[in-house]
């Protein structure tokens, strides 16, 4: 048995709250920005190739691409276990 696992309680409004910000701040960080950029960087240099604009959604799905190929590319493989809180102790 693991003893380093940590367990998140939501208790109450206030941390429903809390969670949903946190979720909100990590969607933003991590696919909002990045695909906000990707977009800026793909239509600054579009002209000057004769390519067409994007806009924000096909930034992100460029910025996913991205990802995915260096996550594809990459020989580090990343393991994200999900189970209940009555599996990870023994009775």
């Amino acid at each position: 048995m693991n003893k380093h696992f940590r367990i998140i309680d939501v208790n109450g409004f206030r941390g429903l709250i809390l969670f949903l910000f946190i979720v909100v701040c990590l969607v933003c960080g991590f696919i909002g920005f990045p695909g906000y950029l990707a977009m800026t960087l793909w239509n600054a240099f579009a002209p000057s190739i004769a390519l067409p604009e994007i806009n924000l959604l096909q930034g992100i799905l460029l910025w996913a691409i991205v990802a995915f190929s260096i996550y594809m590319f990459s020989n580090h493989k990343v393991v994200i276990v999900m189970q209940s809180r009555k599996k990870l102790f023994k009775d």
